[in-house]
């Protein structure tokens, strides 16, 4: 079309033969135009940076809508899942910080929370919290990890008692506790971390109570026990 323009500019073409060259030429941009969107299909571009994951199928493999081929995480903020005992639900503010320590890791991450969920799971008596870890160095922290976390809270002493002196009932917690006439009682209690044999008591008895912790299957609310020293 160049050529012929300079032609015609020239006087040694007509301007039919200009007007031939153009359309050939607007033809051709329009099946370049066709064919470049053709490969763009054939491109896929992530949304944003981040690690992929093990492709799910091999070059050449034939794909129908739908298949995932392979994922991609951004790994720049990590999103942390938390259970959190009952007794902190109304203790535990959005936007209060926290550290966390995964055991593969020599590094204290330090994060914040921004949600957190107002219903207690029945079973677990804990209620999930999401927190997010601004920094992730190099990738380090990867999703899945198990991670300890530690969130400062005005809290009184813990309160600890041997895991078989739990019974377990209906979803619920309790223990037998022995009054001063030497009778059993069944009392309901809210518990929290377990640590080495040891379960957090969070409430439901005080600290002076005898608490009944062996022979549980034994004994029932009303029995009177003999107490050895």
């Amino acid at each position: 079309f160049d050529r012929a323009k300079k032609l015609r500019k020239e006087g040694n073409a007509s301007q039919a033969m200009l007007d031939k060259r153009f359309k050939e030429k607007k033809k051709l941009e329009g099946k370049y135009e066709e064919i470049l969107a053709k490969l763009n299909d054939l491109i896929i571009k992530a949304p944003f940076d981040g690690l992929i994951s093990i492709k799910n199928f091999s070059e050449g493999a034939f794909l129908k809508p739908g298949d995932v081929i392979t994922s991609i995480y951004d790994l720049e903020k990590v999103k942390v899942e938390l259970n959190i005992p009952e007794l902190y639900i109304n203790k535990l503010k959005i936007k209060q910080k926290f550290s966390a320590k995964v055991s593969s890791i020599n590094k204290i991450f330090t994060g914040i929370i921004y949600t957190k969920d107002p219903f207690v799971d029945k079973k677990t008596r804990t209620f999930k919290a999401l927190g997010i870890i601004q920094e992730n160095d190099n990738y380090i922290l990867k999703p899945g990890m198990m991670t300890n976390v530690i969130i400062k809270l005005n809290t009184k002493p813990i309160n600890m008692l041997a895991e078989g002196s739990i019974i377990y009932e209906d979803d619920e917690t309790y223990v037998f506790t022995i009054n001063e006439k030497k009778l059993v009682s069944k009392k309901r209690v809210i518990t929290g971390i377990r640590r080495n044999g040891l379960i957090q008591i969070l409430s439901g008895v005080n600290q002076n109570e005898l608490i009944v912790i062996e022979g549980t299957n034994k004994i029932r609310s009303g029995t009177k026990v003999k107490i050895e020293k």
